[in-house]
């Protein structure tokens, strides 16, 4: 007899099938596992594609404030707005000439 069949007769089948199982059995749970990581992977693809979209968003909406503030700060930082506000709500005028004073050194 040949090897090869020395060695499969010597083997039970139940053995061999027992093996079969097992190998199937961690094939498919490799299977099962990856399909399962897939889908997870797909999902938080989706949920980060979402924030990003969110952040881009919020991003430009902070910029378009910033841009509001930067206006409205030069507006009140401008010398003919500072006179006026100064003169209309204040009540303040230009120093008269008796109102000069010299400091010497």
């Amino acid at each position: 007899m040949s090897e090869g069949g020395l060695h499969s007769s010597t083997v039970p089948s139940w053995v061999r099938l027992q093996k079969w199982l097992l190998l199937t059995g961690l094939l498919v749970a490799t299977l099962i596992f990856s399909g399962v990581f897939y889908v997870w992977l797909q999902i938080q693809q989706v949920e980060h594609a979402y924030e990003i979209a969110r952040l881009q968003k919020e991003y430009k909406e902070l910029l378009s404030v910033q841009r509001k503030l930067q206006l409205e700060w030069v507006r009140l930082h401008e010398p003919a707005y500072l006179e006026r506000l100064g003169r209309d709500r204040l009540g303040l005028a230009p120093p008269t000439k008796e109102q000069h004073l010299l400091l010497s050194p």
